[in-house]
């Protein structure tokens, strides 16, 4: 690993360099070649580490190098370039991914079996990206770029999941951390349910829920954290960043449909290839589901978060239209009087709180619903099974069918309600430095 983080940094400069020089200078014409050069090189980079990694099993403390590498990576991959070269670094990167997931594949069947998923995923995201983009206008190369940028957001999951099913430890110098996966204490929690160990029983319940809840936040986060780095140049008003944040959920929710074994390469697998006869209709039902509830997670929480981030990016002009309406931010004086910090950067902060919480905290409910089935002792299907009860209105009601109702229809309620309000449609223009707004 060590001559690999030689010659990759090495590398690295005329990249960066050139990188730099276009766009210093905007020059066009070079972004293409740019972008190829850049994300082929990050792609290889990326590929290579992580390949490192499964020849390091029990090295602790190579394998955070490995770590913190890739993180690197991660961020060069989203660099200062401008929206043009950033769509050539990205789809450049993409490509070379899918490529080489192609090529993992065992056999022409498997092969075959990923094309058509990510046929049939990109259906239902062009449909969501068409419904959410007739809610507001914006520039195609940037409804692309943030399309990417979702997509990768799936990386920081899929490698943690990578790490836990590898059983991998961390070294990070003076502590240690070996991440835990849902399946593994879930199943804890249900063996030791069914032996009466209350003790364990609790502690299962609460690792189970930290896993939940650690899901929601790690891809929460990073999708936030891609529209922030690929978007926000852009941002005019609080609509652009609530559409760009669905747009990057549903880039987010695609390429899991697709990655994800589990999702629709199993369901081709499962309904067309392996059986003699094709099985269109589970095969319809079960890409139907996935594409209407679980995208309408990733867009609702995405949007919320969106929102938020919306206000606080756009924290002083709001502060001055919410003073002016007469509307008055206790929390944020409270916090300004006892601190003595500045109003507009406690809104900021409150705004972002308020997002990450209820965003995160809406993602890990649904989660924990739909898999109270799967994990709870007897399996209950109703909320009245899952209280206990014999009979009643409550024993009419699906749990999964409650979370698809509320995340699907609520969901798209609230979109629509924070696409029309008069504040987040209003343009404040787009901001030069952290104080500063043109009006468009």
């Amino acid at each position: 690993m060590i001559t690999k983080l030689i010659i990759f940094a090495v590398l690295a400069f005329p990249v960066i360099a050139l990188g730099r020089r276009i766009t210093d200078e905007n020059d066009r014409r070079h972004y293409v070649f740019f972008g190829y050069l850049a994300g082929s090189f990050i792609a290889a980079a990326s590929m290579a580490f992580t390949r490192s990694l499964n020849q390091l099993d029990g090295n602790a403390f190579m394998l955070a190098v490995g770590v913190l590498v890739i993180v690197g990576l991660w961020k060069f991959l989203f660099g200062p370039w401008n929206p043009r070269i950033k769509v050539a670094v990205l789809g450049t990167f993409v490509f070379w991914i899918a490529v080489d997931l192609l090529q993992k594949q065992d056999g022409t069947a498997e092969r075959i079996a990923m094309l058509l998923a990510t046929l049939v995923a990109a259906i239902p995201a062009a449909i969501w990206c068409i419904l959410f983009l007739k809610q507001h206008k914006n520039k195609i190369t940037t409804v692309v770029l943030t399309f990417f940028a979702g997509m990768l957001s799936t990386a920081p999951i899929l490698f943690y999941d990578h790490v836990v099913r590898s059983g991998y430890d961390l070294h990070f110098f003076l502590f240690r951390i070996t991440p835990e996966h849902f399946m593994r204490s879930s199943k804890t929690f249900v063996t030791h349910a069914l032996t009466g160990q209350s003790g364990v029983i609790s502690a299962s319940v609460a690792a189970t829920i930290v896993s939940f809840i650690l899901v929601g936040v790690i891809e929460e986060w990073s999708k936030h954290w891609v529209v922030k780095k690929s978007d926000r140049a852009t941002f005019s008003s609080i609509t652009d960043v609530i559409q760009l944040s669905v747009i990057a959920g549903i880039g987010f929710a695609f390429a899991e449909n697709v990655i994800n074994p589990s999702y629709f390469i199993a369901f081709i697998k499962d309904y067309l290839i392996r059986p003699q006869v094709p099985q269109f209709l589970p095969f319809l039902g079960s890409v139907f589901g996935r594409s209407i509830i679980t995208n309408m997670v990733h867009i609702t929480c995405s949007g919320i978060l969106g929102y938020y981030y919306g206000l606080a990016f756009f924290a002083r002009p709001v502060m001055e239209d919410d003073r002016a309406q007469g509307k008055r931010h206790h929390l944020v004086s409270f916090i300004h009087k006892t601190l003595r910090v500045r109003r507009v950067l406690v809104f900021k902060h409150v705004a972002m709180m308020q997002g990450l919480v209820i965003s995160m905290g809406a993602h890990s409910l649904f989660d924990t619903m739909v898999s109270l089935p799967e994990v709870l002792p007897g399996r209950p299907q109703t909320i009245g099974a899952m209280l206990g009860m014999s009979s009643g209105p409550l024993n009419m009601i699906n749990i999964v069918m409650l979370a698809a109702f509320i995340y699907v229809f609520g969901g798209w309620v609230l979109l629509r309600y924070l696409f029309k309000k008069r504040r987040d449609v209003k343009e404040y223009g787009q901001v030069l430095n952290q104080e500063v707004f043109v009006p468009a």
